[in-house]
């Protein structure tokens, strides 16, 4: 009887090891599966999670210099953008065909009137009278007739005695160096292999200026973007000072006098530059 005793408790022993080796195995399994799946969303792309944005681009594309800056402009803010699982798709058409694309960029003049409900950024236009409609969706990144014209005249004011008709006012030089326009002329060089010009500057800051809104939290409505243009934008525009939006729309911005392809100044410069900026793009709505 002790030895039919003593083999009924080995087989209990065995059963109870047995039962615990199952348990033991079950729990390996189980965390070999979370680890797997761990791994999984380690590695799963971020494009997965992604809200996507598409900016509308009208105008010529190719080589185009307005395009071009545009498309630098958009891949930039990508960069910056999958932070916050955020991304922007350029894509060329027309406003009037615009299916669900509710932002737009000009790289050229419109050929018809554009639709009152999608928001504009225009990198073309220098029109006084565009500005001075002061449509509440269309924002400009180029500098405007008035303004071009307001920085010869402070250049020439600021002591220059040669001959103003062989100077001309740009957004930009390639050879700009200072508040990282080094850095910026050189990424556009090395993209593109050419050199950037006042156009593809202002296509990059119109793109730049759009993916600031989403990034920065925006809903991806016109008027949201409006909003946030006219209340809280300041946008570092590799020219030394935050630029923001007047009433009318324009982009405050620092203009530069160029000889011969020589940089001889920036408009406004020196103490109180914002209050000149005002100055310099004081234009008012003249249909409010």
């Amino acid at each position: 009887m002790a030895f039919l005793g003593e083999r009924y408790t080995v087989r209990k022993v065995h059963a109870r090891a047995d039962a615990a080796s199952e348990t033991l195995i079950s729990t390996s399994r189980l965390i070999t599966l979370l680890i797997t799946f761990m791994v999984f969303l380690v590695f799963l792309p971020v494009r997965a999670w992604t809200v996507q944005l598409v900016i509308g681009f009208s105008g010529k594309t190719g080589s185009n210099d307005i395009f071009l800056g545009a498309q630098l402009g958009i891949d930039e803010s990508n960069r910056q953008g999958k932070y916050f699982e955020k991304e922007l798709l350029l894509k060329p058409g027309e406003p009037e065909d615009r299916g669900s694309i509710n932002f737009w960029i000009l790289g050229d003049n419109p050929s018809i009137d554009l639709p009152s409900d999608v928001l504009i950024m225009d990198a073309h236009s220098t029109s006084d009278e565009e500005r001075e409609r002061c449509h509440a969706l269309q924002f400009f990144s180029a500098p405007s007739e008035t303004m071009l014209a307001r920085a010869m005249s402070a250049f020439v004011v600021s002591g220059y005695t040669g001959d103003s008709k062989e100077v001309e006012i740009l957004a930009w030089h390639h050879t700009l160096f200072k508040y990282a326009a080094r850095d910026l002329n050189r990424r556009y060089k090395d993209r593109f292999g050419v050199e950037m010009t006042s156009q593809a500057w202002s296509g990059w800051a119109a793109a730049r200026l759009l993916g600031e809104a989403w990034i920065r939290g925006s809903k991806p409505r016109p008027d949201s973007f409006a909003k946030f243009f006219l209340d809280s934008v300041s946008f570092d525009g590799q020219k030394g000072v935050a630029l923001s939006f007047t009433e009318t729309g324009q982009l405050r911005q620092v203009l530069f006098p160029v000889l011969l392809g020589k940089v001889l100044s920036e408009i406004p410069r020196g103490k109180e530059t914002i209050k000149k900026l005002d100055n310099l793009s004081a234009l008012k709505c003249v249909n409010r």
